[in-house]
């Protein structure tokens, strides 16, 4: 075999050794394919609201009853939806959902009211019965933002503390709503030892 056979050879065999370990570095490269989401119902993320769920009566701090909510899972899970419907007849009313976010890891609150206003909290903190969910918009001194937080609390007695403080351009949080809510009580008709 002449000498320039045995190198083309050799150069042969370089270039498929050097396109072997290319092929195997990027067979390695590859990951398996991504495990499917566990299903909302069972990932804990999607219950941090479930103390909400049930049929409910907001009261003011001086005892006069505001509103009535509704909370209930929807959608196999992942999300609880909000109804919101006051005692005057011509307040605001509106529907809404709680739900969480994988992408952002936060629970978040989306709601429209039949007056046209909307709530986008995107953003949230605490767990354990504890939750404030935060919306943030322009000022309303048409320079820099403010911040809304809608606190829900658990309270020993089984009824939700609601709260809502305003923080304008950074400054400290007040208060600008409270409310108690109470499990609405089951009507007569609803009890079922009666004939």
């Amino acid at each position: 075999m002449s000498s320039f056979s045995r190198l083309r050879r050799r150069a042969l065999a370089a270039t498929l050794a050097t396109a072997g370990l290319s092929l195997s570095a990027v067979a390695s490269a590859q990951t398996a394919p991504a495990a499917p989401p566990v299903p909302c119902a069972a990932d804990a993320n999607y219950h941090q609201l479930d103390f909400l769920i049930g049929d409910w009566e907001a009261f003011k701090p001086d005892g006069e009853k505001h509103a009535e909510t509704v909370i209930a899972p929807a959608l196999d899970g992942c999300v609880l939806t909000f109804t919101w419907q006051p005692v005057k007849a011509d307040a605001q009313h509106g529907t809404g959902f709680f739900t969480y976010s994988r992408l952002r890891k936060q629970l978040m609150f989306l709601y429209a009211g039949n007056k046209g206003s909307e709530t986008a909290a995107l953003r949230s903190e605490g767990k354990d019965g504890d939750i404030g969910l935060f919306v943030e918009y322009p000022s309303p001194s048409g320079k820099g933002t403010a911040v809304r937080r809608m606190g829900l609390k658990l309270m020993p007695d089984g009824t939700i503390h609601e709260t809502q403080k305003v923080s304008d351009n950074g400054g400290a949080f007040k208060q600008t709503f409270e409310a108690v809510w109470k499990k609405k009580q089951a009507e007569l008709g609803d009890m079922g030892d009666r004939p």
